[in-house]
């Protein structure tokens, strides 16, 4: 993208939108044309901000009365609605030059929203690119040319496709979509179930709504920042990690003084006088695919120092969650109505105080620098093996990783994480990915094709406890038999059925155990072939995207996948035998 465009951008917010650009290795000349990109957007989006505070920040206190927007007066000061940015624009747009094949060349467009409180709905995105005239495919955006001149096609226009991504949402965590998965959150939920003389017991209840991602060993850790001067008494089903400085209290001491406390779920086998319902698992919770009943962790926690009335009482704020490591990003927390509970026998309601919610959404982008696993291809029609792509999960450098027969491995493999002062536990490899994914086109029957996945652990200190698996594949609506794993089709759009979720049966190869002899899992699947769309040319039998845990992995490129034998080359020496065989009858009758 042209210097003048992104330097203009920068220069004024007047724009309503901005642009960036990124290669990844590849050089080409992106011509993103901002006269039609910013007019769209121009309609679409309000007007800046422009006194003196005009932008937001966040954290910030006002958050925690999510009616400070909509009880403003008009006399009253404009409350800032725009996140604060190097470009301070509501909109960035970023083309991203992903991928060059040998005839074709990827791009990867991301639409952002840095305004609160503002949803763009039937949003479009117009671009000018001189190689728009040759588009060959779009992937989850509605594609239409506009040629104003017969003479000219290098402008078109994209949307979202309808109930599935025409609204571009506000500002926040809504920015860690999932199209497989797009309702997918963890909720986490405040009830007060009563008042104290000095604030309120509450039941914390952690909902995951994820379909395929879970929260595994060594479990989840939540932490907040308190309004006022709050502490916790006490905790049932949960424990802070610190207590904090507690010294001004005399007599009964605080279950944690901190501001701002973290807490973690208790390990199984605690006394039953510490344990509620939905408790005690060590933090380990399932997904919403794999067992909904175990999608769900709670703990109750008794705050003093606080408010003892709805109207006294402030919300915690800046909440964070870790599961167990990096990628989650949480609201704020929004009162909602009070949550109605009933009785066993259905025959009485109460509810709750004061109820307020947090939602927690997840970004790879945020969780990695680079992939966490990647995928390997074979089939039985072609001796070549594809291996995962180089340094798919980074490369290897002094101390990063294990060699494979080592005796590193000895002190490393059973020793405690934390004494390990950050020694490698990746074994050495050409991908440096601790999980890879291996695809094997095993079998072609004259109705259905078979295919074998094997999936190995190069982590030489993690259990993979309860994982998951989602492949996409258009032949997935076909699936017949699946051995060894669990199988659940991933629908989240009515017209399509091409995913679904494996994982493994419980108690028999549910975890996937650390690298070495027992750190593989594999299974096969059966699959009926459909006569209108089934081939094994142009790698189609090859899957279109693998995610292990919920990550995307790391696939090799297209030009590198297992190729059909050239079908010419076999109609020649079928046409060199038949005449070697006619060549042999004239002899015999000579």
């Amino acid at each position: 993208m042209g210097a003048r465009y992104l330097g203009a951008v920068a220069r004024s917010c007047s724009l309503r939108s901005c642009v960036a650009s990124s290669t990844k290795g590849v050089y080409g000349k992106d011509d993103l044309g901002l006269r039609g990109l910013l007019m769209t957007y121009w309609i679409r989006m309000g007007g800046l901000i422009s006194n003196g505070m005009s932008c937001l920040g966040p954290p910030m206190a006002m958050w925690n009365d999510p009616k400070s927007f909509s009880t403003a007066k008009l006399d009253t000061p404009v409350v800032p609605q725009l996140q604060c940015t190097n470009h301070v624009c509501p909109i960035r747009v970023h083309w991203h030059v992903k991928t060059n094949y040998e005839e074709h060349w990827r791009v990867k467009i991301t639409i952002t929203n840095f305004k609160y409180q503002m949803n763009n709905t039937q949003w479009t995105l117009v671009v000018r690119h001189p190689n728009l005239k040759n588009v060959t495919d779009v992937y989850r955006f509605v594609y239409k040319p506009l040629t104003l001149y017969e003479s000219i096609n290098d402008t078109g226009m994209f949307h979202g496709i309808k109930y599935y991504n025409d609204l571009l949402p506000e500002a926040g965590p809504h920015v860690a979509f999932d199209s497989l998965d797009p309702t997918g959150n963890i909720t986490i939920k405040w009830d007060v179930m009563s008042w104290t003389p000095d604030g309120y017991v509450a039941v914390v209840t952690m909902t995951n709504f994820q379909m395929y991602r879970h929260i595994m060993s060594p479990g989840w850790t939540l932490g907040w920042t308190w309004s006022k001067k709050e502490v916790i008494w006490g905790m049932v089903g949960a424990q802070a990690t610190e207590q904090g400085d507690c010294s001004k209290f005399k007599g009964n001491i605080p279950h944690c003084c901190k501001r701002n406390p973290t807490v973690v779920d208790l390990l199984p086998g605690v006394p039953f006088n510490q344990q509620i319902a939905n408790c005690c698992k060590g933090g380990v919770v399932a997904s919403q695919g794999q067992d909904t009943s175990a999608a769900v962790s709670s703990f109750q926690v008794s705050v003093g120092l606080s408010g003892s009335s709805n109207r006294t009482v402030r919300l915690p704020k800046n909440f964070t969650l870790l599961g167990p490591g990096k990628g989650y990003t949480c609201s704020q927390a929004k009162p909602v109505p009070p949550t109605v509970f009933i009785s066993p026998d259905g025959r009485r309601k109460t509810q709750a105080m004061m109820t307020w919610n947090v939602t927690c959404t997840y970004s790879q982008i945020l969780a990695s620098q680079h992939p966490t696993c990647c995928v390997s291809l074979s089939s039985f029609y072609n001796s070549v093996i594809t291996p995962c792509p180089a340094c798919s999960c980074g490369c290897q450098n002094n101390n990063s990783c294990v060699a494979s027969g080592s005796e590193t491995i000895r002190s490393v493999v059973g020793t405690n994480r934390s004494t390990l002062n950050n020694a490698p536990s990746i074994q050495c490899t050409q991908h440096m990915c601790p999980i890879r994914v291996h695809w094997h086109v095993k079998l072609n029957y004259k109705e259905y094709w078979r295919v074998k996945i094997s999936v190995t652990n190069f982590n030489y200190q993690v259990n993979y406890t309860q994982w998951t698996l989602v492949v996409q594949h258009p032949n997935l609506n076909n699936v017949t038999q699946v051995f060894s794993f669990a199988y659940k089709p991933l629908v989240p759009y009515r017209s399509t059925n091409d995913s679904g979720m494996f994982y493994g049966l419980k108690f028999f190869n549910d975890v996937l155990m650390e690298a070495g002899p027992s750190g593989n899992i594999q299974s096969e699947l059966i699959l009926e072939k459909d006569i209108d769309t089934f081939t094994f040319k142009e790698g189609w039998a090859f899957p279109r995207n693998i995610y292990f845990n919920g990550d995307e992995c790391k696939m090799p490129l297209p030009e590198d996948y297992p190729f059909l034998p050239n079908s010419a080359h076999s109609n020649q020496i079928a046409s060199l035998t038949l005449a070697a065989f006619l060549l042999l009858t004239l002899l015999a009758f000579w």
